[in-house]
């Protein structure tokens, strides 16, 4: 699984060259034959609104970009998650507008576990 939900916006990188380090990392677990799932972005309290449009972006990138790509999948970790205009929607957040709290987490692993396993009979959470 691979997980970087808002440190690349922050840090200013820009789409291609997130979108590059992704292919990067998927690239050389996919020629391991190793399965992997590229989560999305995750929505972000951020006060620049480029930074919160830069998640966006690449949320977007993400889903079109790993199709089952490389042996890989996106799992939406955005969607419900967000408020409009990308910020963290305030029941998910752990406090500091960044980092979401045990709702969300269960969310994710939700998520997590539909991605890997499907709806297979007998999977527990």
């Amino acid at each position: 699984m691979i997980n970087l939900p808002s440190n690349d916006a922050s840090s200013g990188f820009s789409i291609p060259e997130q979108i590059a380090n992704f292919d990067t990392l998927v690239g050389r677990l996919s020629r391991l034959r190793i399965p992997v799932w590229v989560t999305t972005t995750q929505p972000r309290n951020f006060e620049k609104e480029e930074q919160r449009r830069n998640l966006m972006e690449m949320r977007d990138s993400l889903l079109v970009h790993y199709p089952r790509k490389f042996g890989a999948g996106v799992v939406d970790f955005w969607n419900g998650m967000a408020e409009e205009g990308g910020f963290l929607a305030p029941q998910f957040d752990s406090g500091d507008g960044i980092h979401v709290n045990d709702v969300g987490h269960g969310i994710f692993a939700d998520r997590m576990i539909e991605a890997v396993f499907g709806k297979a009979k007998g999977v527990q959470k």
